[in-house]
């Protein structure tokens, strides 16, 4: 079953008439939930993409790895020579089954197992690891100054989305029918603000935090829209 389908499955018929006519759509109602089935496949989508991880832990991280790797690959050099053979010998013994399995005794043309390589594969992939950290690095210099993006362009999306449907279902703004009201339980109230906080309550609750942060947030982006 796809995600649209599993999504479907969840939008019954009674939900959709109780959104349908808290904004008194004027469209026919499988129309109205073909449309709200596919925002809220659309948010998945958006919401499987979106980065977990802030540029400026990103760099943390980054940085980190290539500190520590950088100082690993600065401890193999310094090692001695005697160091050396002592750790390829105890890495030989520490890898010789797995060198030697299925090795076959009785055949004569078969070239024996090479010893154990450890050290040497350490340091090719530090030094590769070191390469994509510094990659990693330049490029968030690079966009250093690149406008910053939405920190929930799923949940952005979805009310962009759902602002285009409330338009055509009404003939209203979407915009104007989301304002500020003391007077109310949420201290935000409208008809567009009613059914993106219901929808949501009821779909992906904890989305947007508090009705005030909602609230504020399609403010913002209708505005922006």
């Amino acid at each position: 079953m796809s995600s649209r389908e599993k999504i479907a499955e969840r939008v019954s018929d009674e939900i959709v008439d109780r959104l349908h006519q808290l904004i008194e759509g004027q469209r026919e109602i499988h129309l109205f939930k073909d449309r709200l089935v596919h925002f809220l496949t659309r948010y998945e989508r958006y919401l499987a993409n979106t980065p977990q991880v802030t540029r400026k832990e990103r760099r943390t991280q980054v940085s980190r790895l290539r500190d520590k790797t950088s100082g690993f690959l600065s401890a193999l050099a310094e090692l001695h020579d005697e160091v050396i053979r002592d750790f390829d010998t105890q890495l030989d013994h520490l890898t010789h089954d797995e060198r030697w399995e299925g090795f076959d005794f009785l055949n004569k043309d078969q070239d024996l197992p090479s010893g154990d390589e450890t050290l040497k594969q350490a340091r090719v992939a530090c030094e590769r690891i070191l390469e994509v950290c510094r990659g990693e690095l330049d490029r968030l210099d690079t966009t250093k100054g690149a406008r910053k993006g939405s920190l929930n362009p799923s949940l952005d999306q979805m009310l962009v989305d759902l602002a285009a449907l409330y338009e055509t279902e009404t003939g209203h703004s979407a915009r104007s029918h989301c304002y500020r009201d003391e007077t109310a339980k949420d201290e935000f109230n409208g008809r567009f603000f009613l059914l993106a906080k219901a929808l949501l309550d009821e779909f992906v609750p904890g989305s947007f935090g508090t009705p005030i942060a909602l609230g504020r947030r399609i403010n913002q982006v209708l505005q922006e829209g």
